[in-house]
């Protein structure tokens, strides 16, 4: 599978990457542990280790994440996920992995096509989150309950630019969104002001309910 990263470099506007499919998504600066056990995604895992490169996570919406058979259908996938980088990885004693990734840049998708090994490989197209937005008075109230938040974690471990609306969307997205079907529609939002309505009209139903 030497071929998977060729293509692979987030500076162009569209390329061409391996995808593990997942019932769940992420959103940048997401964190989560997989258990590895398929021999394609074991293969991809070793290779972003030996290589630095990373991979796309991207949420089904109809099928399965491992095909269980030969002649199993690849799942129909959403239309925008996330690159993801490993960050910390252990073998385990039957032979599986357990790694941790990263969420990073986000890309919508193309298209797919299938490796050999049965490893889906998308073209996709990366999306350039708007830069320059400040967070409007009308929604300073999620940057206060987001400061409230750091401050409440031990020792401040956690550092937020809290003056950066796609830093403060980010984190509260993280925190704060339960459902996949909206939570995709706020990954495919290039603008930070309009991820953080969206929180804000989430809270607001949280807090009405």
């Amino acid at each position: 599978m030497s071929d998977l990263f060729k293509s692979h470099s987030p500076e162009q506007s569209a390329d061409t990457i391996p995808l593990f499919p997942l019932s769940a998504l992420l959103f940048p600066g997401s964190r989560l542990e997989l258990r590895i056990f398929e021999t394609r995604y074991i293969r991809l895992i070793e290779q972003c280790m030996d290589t630095g490169g990373g991979f796309g996570v991207v949420r089904i919406e109809e099928g399965t994440e491992a095909l269980h058979e030969p002649d199993a259908r690849q799942p129909i996938l959403a239309s925008v996920g996330t690159l993801v980088h490993v960050v910390d990885h252990a073998a385990l004693p039957d032979g599986q992995k357990r790694v941790t990734v990263l969420a990073g840049r986000r890309f919508e998708l193309l298209g797919t096509s299938e490796h050999a090994s049965r490893l889906l490989m998308g073209r996709v197209s990366w999306l350039q989150e708007e830069s320059g937005e400040t967070i409007p008075a009308e929604l300073r109230h999620l940057r206060a309950m987001l400061s409230e938040f750091v401050e409440s974690q031990a020792q401040g471990s956690i550092k937020i630019d809290l003056d950066s609306a796609s830093e403060v969307s980010w984190w509260l997205a993280r925190l704060v969104v339960r459902d996949v079907a909206l939570g995709q529609r706020i990954l495919s939002f290039n603008s930070p002001v309009e991820r953080l309505r969206t929180i804000d009209e989430i809270l607001s139903m949280q807090g009405a309910s």
